[in-house]
C-alpha cells in the first residue's frame, strides 16, 4: 500500500520550521506570536486596541483645571499596585541573540523597571524636566537575550507612574 499525497505532505510540514518573518512586532493589537512571544498586560487602566496601545495609571490634569479635577476625580490616578507589563519570549533558535525593544510613553523624569528571567533588574529614567500639569515623553527601553535553552523567558516593565506601551519588538540579532 502506498503513501497518499496528503500524507506526504502532512510529513513534510511536520517537519518543517516555520519561517518568521523578523522583527516581531508585539502590541494591545496583536499581543502573541504563536509559539515565540506573547504580551501579558497585568491590570492596565486601559487596554485600547482600537488605538493599539495599554495604558497604566490615568494621566493627571493640570490643576488649572479645576472643574475638570473635581468631576473626573480618577483621573489623578497612578497604576493600580502591581500593575505592570510581562513580555514572554521563546527563542525558535538556540545559540543566538535576541533583542526585545519597548517603546513606551511616560511622565517625564519618571522611572521605569525592567525585570527578567535571565538578567536581574534594570531601571531607565524618562528624559526631560517635567511641567505643571504633566510632560510626557516617548522612550525606548531595551533588553537582550541570548538562548541557551529552548524555554519561556520573561521580562517584566512597571513604573509608578502613568506610562503607556506602544509595542513590543523582538528581533533576531545577525549571527
Amino acid at each position: 500500500m502506498g503513501v497518499t499525497a496528503a500524507e506526504l505532505a502532512l510529513g513534510k510540514a511536520l517537519g518543517h520550521t516555520p519561517t518568521i518573518q523578523w522583527p516581531i512586532k508585539l502590541t494591545a493589537t496583536m499581543p502573541f506570536h504563536i509559539g515565540v512571544a506573547a504580551l501579558v498586560f497585568v491590570s492596565p487602566h486601559i487596554l485600547d486596541p482600537a488605538d493599539d496601545v495599554a495604558q497604566f495609571g490615568i494621566y493627571p490634569l493640570p490643576q488649572s483645571d479645576k472643574q475638570a479635577a473635581d468631576h473626573f476625580p480618577e483621573l489623578h490616578g497612578p497604576p493600580y499596585d502591581g500593575a505592570h507589563l510581562v513580555a514572554w519570549i521563546r527563542p525558535p533558535e538556540l545559540d543566538r541573540e535576541y533583542s526585545i525593544m519597548f517603546t513606551c510613553t511616560g511622565m517625564m523624569e519618571s522611572t521605569f523597571v525592567l525585570d527578567s528571567s535571565d538578567s536581574g533588574q534594570e531601571t531607565k529614567t524618562v528624559p526631560g524636566i517635567p511641567h505643571p500639569g504633566g510632560s510626557e515623553a516617548s522612550l525606548e527601553i531595551p533588553a537582550a537575550l541570548s538562548a541557551s535553552e529552548h524555554k519561556w523567558y520573561w521580562f517584566s516593565l512597571s513604573s509608578a507612574g502613568f506610562w503607556k506601551l506602544s509595542s513590543c519588538e523582538v528581533s533576531l540579532l545577525p549571527v
